[in-house]
């Protein structure tokens, strides 16, 4: 039995990439309405709506009143005219805020993991049509025993009352066995002291904590969390099984380069056709590209790739001459691998592997990698 036999968690930027699904949806909002899109609008919008949310945590404001008029503080923050748009700007940058389902790296394996030993649900302020979309979308909601977002139930984080509805409906009655998970100090930390649950931050930037408010447990990735939650034969059985981290995943490209052509390497694996991987060559420019991004991060980022927040994918893509977005795309290809080869392990594997065909791309199954 887990120690934590309930675990609440939070959604942006503990289990979803809000930091990248803000600033794609802010970018291309503020695009249609031809107003400027650079680093210095994305920062300026993120301090002012950091504010604003901070003021609902406090109770200074509700949600309706942020939404009508948070761009209109961005208007006057970038001494821009107020064009009297601010509702209709905010309704569409929530619009397009609702396509982008990024998950943070490591997230599915994690929940996959915390959802063997405890009941998992989520908590969150987000805004409902915006949240449930996201969360369909990104299929963490196959996880969850329970979804209690604010705008549904009638109370935000930091009220206990939100968290006194998600108990009464997942049957709750000891909360000492209860952990709130979160990344907002003000409103998920803050939230679960006033419920009566002991609390963690999720902090894998390493941010300092400048709020007097103090967690019982701090954590920078997943990894950690398995630690608190987990009894130590639980997780002594978990770190039995096999670890497949990016610095696997480097050696295995590595391996690749050189090959040439594909075909004998499949024709050599259970439930692969050979025959659709004739003449495939590897894309050596690609392998290139992806050994650079890998090599730029740290040996702890490799081991830990959920510690992978924003700020720290900028500073790779700078060190591997890339975008962030192609970061991105390595990032949930490794997951979508990650959990292939977790799927495909134990007994049974050939027979999952046969069963799933070409599922993961048009060479015969080796779409999840890159250059291939």
């Amino acid at each position: 039995m887990a120690i934590y036999t309930c675990v609440l968690l939070d959604v942006d930027n503990t289990i979803l990439d809000f930091d990248a699904a803000e600033r794609q949806a802010l970018t291309d909002m503020l695009a249609e309405y031809e107003l400027p899109h650079d680093e210095a609008a994305y920062e300026t919008y993120h301090k002012v709506n950091r504010e604003l949310w901070d003021s609902l945590a406090k109770g200074q404001l509700n949600k309706q009143k942020l939404f009508q008029i948070r761009f209109s503080r961005f208007m006057q923050a970038m001494q821009l005219p107020d064009n009297g748009k601010g509702k209709a700007m905010n309704d569409r940058y929530e619009e397009l805020l609702a396509t982008h389902a990024d998950l943070l790296p490591g997230a599915l394996t994690a929940l996959e993991e915390l959802s063997e030993v405890a009941t998992l649900a989520i908590v969150s302020n987000g805004a409902a049509a915006v949240q449930e979309s996201r969360i369909a979308a990104s299929g963490i909601d196959r996880y969850m025993d329970g979804i209690y977002i604010s705008e549904k139930v009638g109370a935000a984080k930091p009220s206990a009352k939100l968290f006194e509805h998600a108990f009464r409906d997942l049957g709750i009655t000891n909360k000492s066995r209860v952990l709130m998970v979160g990344d907002d100090l003000l409103a998920d930390i803050k939230g679960g002291m006033n419920a009566g649950v002991d609390t963690c931050w999720f902090n894998p930037g390493n941010v300092e904590n400048k709020t007097g408010i103090t967690p019982k447990f701090t954590v920078s990735s997943y990894e950690e969390l398995y630690r608190i939650v987990m009894e130590p034969e639980e997780l002594e059985k978990k770190l039995r099984t096999n670890k497949f981290t990016l610095a696997d995943f480097y050696d295995q490209l590595v391996q690749l380069k050189g090959m040439g052509n594909l075909q004998d390497l499949a024709g050599m694996m259970p439930g692969m056709n050979a025959g659709a991987l004739k003449n495939a060559q590897v894309d050596e420019a690609a392998l290139a590209r992806t050994e650079a991004i890998i090599q730029s991060m740290t040996p702890y980022e490799r081991e830990n790739p959920a510690c992978l927040n924003h700020s720290r994918k900028r500073r790779v893509a700078a060190g591997s001459g890339v975008k962030v977005e192609e970061i991105n795309r390595l990032l949930k290809q490794f997951e979508m691998m990650n959990q292939m080869m977790k799927q495909f392990s134990g007994p049974g594997a050939s027979r999952k592997l046969k069963r799933m065909g070409g599922k993961f791309g048009g060479l015969g199954g080796f779409g999840g990698l890159p250059g291939m």
